[in-house]
């Protein structure tokens, strides 16, 4: 009964390390793209309220900037969703196999006991 109890621990710890290396490997992937298109954004945000300041000089590079926030804005929202999706995807993988494990081990308990209660007593 220990040594399942042992095995349930380890599928407990061994899903915990798979859930960590997926977060920090999603992570190290996305996080930079992220990092990057978001300076991007801001860059380009910051330069759209300039020309805003002085939009009768500059009605031309306002439509210019206007296309690039918006194509920065959608390619960092596609990268959120993307990373969320991927993340989800990879912890949902992890959460059926532990619960398959789980089911096995729960499995092997019940056969374990049943095994132990037809055992003649020793009154």
């Amino acid at each position: 009964m220990k040594k399942l109890e042992e095995e349930l621990i380890k599928i407990e710890e061994s899903a915990k390390t798979k859930v960590s290396y997926i977060e920090q490997k999603i992570n190290k992937e996305y996080d930079p793209k992220i990092d990057e298109a978001l300076k991007r954004f801001e860059l380009e945000q910051g330069k759209l309220h300039e020309i805003l300041k002085i939009l009768d000089e500059c009605n031309v590079k306002k439509k210019e900037l206007s296309a690039s926030v918006n194509r920065f804005k959608k390619q960092l929202d596609d990268l959120k969703k993307e990373k969320e999706k991927k993340l989800k995807e990879k912890l949902k993988a992890i959460n059926t196999e532990k619960t398959n494990k789980k089911k096995a081990v729960k499995k092997e308990v019940s056969k374990v006991e049943k095994e132990f209660k037809s055992l003649p007593s020793e009154d």
